[in-house]
């Protein structure tokens, strides 16, 4: 263990998706588009990606999904 590193600030998960969904409301086509329509952005630092699509006028979150798990699950909620 690094000496100190107990005092670094951490972001926390909560923390981590509210960045990424910000980043999201205010430019919505800059992550990759990953299967009909459905956009994927990394949650950075944590095993999870949020999918989503664009509306003509906002942006549906389908799912904040755990990497390890199968693809097939959020693609019905598509």
């Amino acid at each position: 263990m690094v000496r100190g590193a107990s005092r670094w600030p951490r972001v926390t998960f909560t923390q981590a998706v509210d960045r990424v969904l910000e980043r999201i409301s205010h430019q919505p086509a800059f992550y990759p588009e990953v299967w009909l329509n459905v956009r994927e952005s990394i949650v950075r630092g944590y095993p999870y990606c949020i999918y989503y699509r664009e509306e003509s006028d906002s942006v549906v979150v389908l799912a904040v999904f755990h990497t390890s798990r199968n693809p097939a699950v959020w693609q019905r909620r598509n």
